[in-house]
């Protein structure tokens, strides 16, 4: 990324701010100062779970599905746009949940292209990549990861925050827009006869990888894998927000039709890769290997909190960590990367590990399995309102959740796994 100097110096600060209020945040009782999420599934979905359409009337999917329809093979790869469908092309979406709080009637600008196809009928897969800071959607064309994907539409949004922050808002907050705007796309998406809604994809570059990470944690019930080039967590919990409190009835989680999260056993995390640069690898005060390691223990933590609590035992996510000596960059596209997702769906999938790549296991992250699983156990068998009450005080005031199917509470620990690493 090229940032100008003083550009660097704002964020520095920034940076240091956002991690001291981190840790102030966790620092009474690592075990208790998470969200609470509720295990809305009693099983793992055995398809994906996609909002029928946008989640505010107001918004339109007909500028999307038409790009869709007109995009032919290999037009993410061209430079520049073009309205005939050889080169990708800008839509916007529209809606209150995600337009920034200066500028209400600001659209999401949204770029989409497709790579190689098979053939020209071929059912698309969807790759949703989010760009770093100072960078733009157009990020992946010149990549050897691009070309060596086929038949994924890739829809890039813009981030609407830089360059004077870090892009993509949960990268240093609890705002959920962007995670609402990528429900939005693939509600959206899933209309079109042309994508295949069992590979659904998401991945990132530093800003944009951590908020891929995040929705490895928060969107299982619609990803098939995901990519984190550079990512990893800066700030725990992630969100600060329980699962199933909603922009539209945030009073009345039961009725809520976009939850944070819809967590099962077995389901709790998306299968992801994440690349690491070697000691090169940082911006400012984020070191990369250290933030996806906190990436790694929190998702071990989530899938063991999630299991223990319906009383059965963990899956262990698809967790793989693939380091290189490249620094700061998209990394391992084509060895690792590409095939790590075109192997897989949303019933699963595996693909050869690459040079390089590793299985990372909730030891290699420090994170105690028989720990977490008793503290789950304990603050689900608690009575409700007594495990509300000690989550709201030791949260700093994130609401907990109790009702939805199988009325299950769980409060995530996720904070002991990201008390080894932050």
């Amino acid at each position: 990324m090229n940032i100008p100097r003083a550009t660097i110096l704002l964020l520095s600060l920034a940076a240091l701010l956002a991690t001291t209020a981190s840790a102030a945040a966790t620092s009474e009782d690592p075990a208790l100062a998470v969200p609470s999420y509720l295990s809305t599934l009693p099983s793992p979905p055995t398809s994906p779970l996609i909002q029928p359409g946008p989640a505010d009337a107001s918004t339109s999917c007909a500028a999307l599905l038409a790009a869709v329809a007109a995009t032919k093979s290999g037009s993410m790869m061209r430079i520049g746009g073009a309205t005939d469908g050889s080169g990708p092309v800008y839509v916007n979406m529209s809606s209150p949940r995600y337009r920034p709080a200066s500028d209400p009637t600001k659209d999401r600008s949204v770029l989409v292209g497709a790579s190689a196809m098979s053939q020209p009928d071929a059912k698309l897969g969807v790759l949703l990549f989010w760009h770093a800071t100072a960078s733009k959607p157009e990020a992946l064309q010149d990549t050897p990861f691009l070309t060596s994907v086929r038949d994924t539409l890739v829809v890039a949004p813009a981030s609407i925050l830089g360059p004077l922050r870090f892009e993509w808002y949960l990268v240093q907050s609890e705002n959920m827009h962007d995670v609402w705007l990528a429900d939005d796309l693939v509600a959206c998406l899933a209309q079109s006869p042309r994508i295949d809604t069992s590979r659904i994809y998401a991945a990132g570059f530093s800003a944009g990888a951590i908020h891929t990470s995040h929705l490895a944690l928060l969107r299982p019930h619609y990803l098939a894998a995901a990519v984190a080039w550079s990512g990893g967590l800066v700030h725990a919990p992630p969100p600060m927000q329980n699962a199933s409190v909603s922009s539209a009835e945030p009073k009345n989680p039961e009725k809520a039709p976009d939850a944070y999260a819809y967590l099962a056993p077995g389901r709790a995390v998306v299968p992801t890769l994440a690349t690491v640069g070697g000691p090169t690898d940082a911006v400012l005060v984020t070191q990369f290997a250290a933030t996806t390691k906190a990436f790694h223990a929190a998702a071990h933590v989530q899938s063991l909190a999630v299991a223990a609590a319906s009383n059965v035992t963990a899956v262990p996510p698809t967790l793989i960590r693939c380091d290189h000596t490249l620094g700061h960059k998209i990394a391992l596209g084509a060895e690792a990367a590409a095939p790590f997702l075109l192997a897989r769906t949303f019933k699963g999938g595996e693909s050869p590990l690459a040079a390089g790549c590793v299985a990372i296991a909730a030891k290699d992250v420090g994170v105690d399995e028989q720990a977490v699983v008793a503290r789950a156990k304990e603050i689900a068998a608690m009575p409700k309102p007594q495990a509300s009450n000690r989550a709201n005080a030791a949260s700093g005031g994130a609401r907990s959740v109790v009702g939805g199917v199988g009325s299950v509470l769980v409060t995530l620990v996720l904070a002991v796994g990201l008390a080894v690493v932050m």
